[in-house]
């Protein structure tokens, strides 16, 4: 089959902004859980066990997170109550999880729609917070109902209201995470690095941001150690160093951090701080990939439709890479032109015969399953 040619100016992953710690955190060892499952939890958090409330609420959260529970509003208020008695209590994991709890509400309070559908289903206690804090921003004694569709949109429209709800989320966000983190839960520090370093809920300051990234990187924290890479990478906190990028990639992509595998990945691509490796390159976008990386499956594609070995199997697996990526494309892919990887895939399908069709569909179908779905399959 003849090379194909693609000219893309970069199909390297670009150096990210940072980003926060899973949503779902590994479950919790603190002070050894004393179940493992719904039904062997739930009797003893029925009795009021903190250890055991603590983990029924992280297995709800796995169940829902491999689509087992319905990701509703009551739902979610449902399995983060079970939270509430141990971080209350000390528990740093449920400290954290109550912290992702409240900044899951804020972020999507901060768009008026989302604000206007999610509001009536808070809690009541926190509703009572609200409704003060709305009464004093419009100077009346009007009641303002928060199931009423109506009343919502009046409180949605005013700026200074929205603002009193989003900091009273926040502000509980915040808080929980900064008790976690100080127990050295550092996906908690993590998050309040990240609060920091973006200006949410707190006040900008950089200084603050880098400080918590370290500590949670020095804990081992994939996440941190990824973004302290994107820092020295970008130069937006340090002076630019590819150096020490380097150094906080390789110890994120080790640890089996998809977006430091990418990264990595695009130093070697590159060159930058290190020796160009190609091989080295290809090897860590194919590790990101494998994680589901979107990006990461698109530059397999086209790393593997662009060398110098066009056999057959190399042609199909670029394929089924790029069919993978471009199913997922939503426009937030970072410096890659899917215009011009849709004509890559395309060109490498028309060469096929009937047959071979017929078998990079197949192979695209497993690469989905494996590599999107996260199913083992042969």
């Amino acid at each position: 089959m003849k090379k194909i040619i693609l000219l893309i100016s970069l199909y390297g992953m670009l150096f990210s902004n940072c980003a926060f710690a899973k949503t779902t955190a590994p479950a919790s060892n603190q002070r050894g859980n004393s179940c493992t499952s719904v039904e062997s939890c739930l009797p003893l958090a029925n009795a009021g066990n903190s250890e055991a409330q603590l983990k029924l609420g992280e297995v709800y959260l796995q169940a829902m997170q491999a689509n087992k529970i319905t990701p509703t509003d009551e739902n979610l208020n449902n399995i983060y109550s079970w939270f509430k008695k141990p971080a209350t209590e000390g528990f740093a994991k449920a400290q954290f999880h109550l912290g992702m709890y409240y900044f899951g509400i804020a972020n999507r309070a901060n768009a008026c729609e989302e604000t206007m559908e999610a509001l009536p289903k808070v809690p009541k206690e926190q509703r009572r917070v609200i409704i003060g804090a709305i009464q004093s921003v419009f100077n009346s004694s009007t009641h303002y109902d928060l199931y009423n569709p109506q009343d919502i949109a009046t409180i949605c429209l005013n700026q200074k209201a929205k603002n009193l709800i989003l900091a009273y989320y926040y502000d509980n966000a915040f808080n929980w995470f900064l008790k976690a983190a100080n127990q050295n839960d550092s996906d908690a520090q993590v998050n309040l690095a990240m609060m920091y370093s973006n200006g949410v809920g707190v006040d900008q300051d950089n200084a603050k941001a880098v400080r918590w990234f370290v500590r949670a990187a020095d804990l081992g924290n994939d996440d941190a150690e990824s973004n302290l890479g994107a820092m020295y990478a970008s130069g937006r906190y340090f002076t630019q160093n590819y150096n020490m990028a380097f150094y906080w990639f390789n110890k994120s992509a080790e640890h089996g951090n998809p977006q430091g595998q990418a990264q990595l990945a695009t130093l070697y691509d590159q060159g930058l701080g290190i020796p160009k490796d190609k091989n080295q390159a290809l090897k860590w976008y194919k590790a990101s990939a494998q994680q589901g990386m979107p990006d990461s499956q698109a530059t397999v594609g086209v790393m593997l439709a662009i060398s110098d070995n066009q056999s057959l199997p190399t042609l199909m697996e670029a394929y089924a890479w790029l069919n993978v990526a471009i199913a997922q494309n939503n426009d937030d892919s970072q410096g890659l032109d899917y215009t011009e990887i849709k004509k890559l895939r395309d060109d490498i399908y028309s060469q096929f015969t009937e047959a071979q069709k017929k078998q990079a569909d197949e192979l695209s179908h497993k690469y989905w399953q494996r590599y999107v779905l996260g199913q083992k399959i042969s």
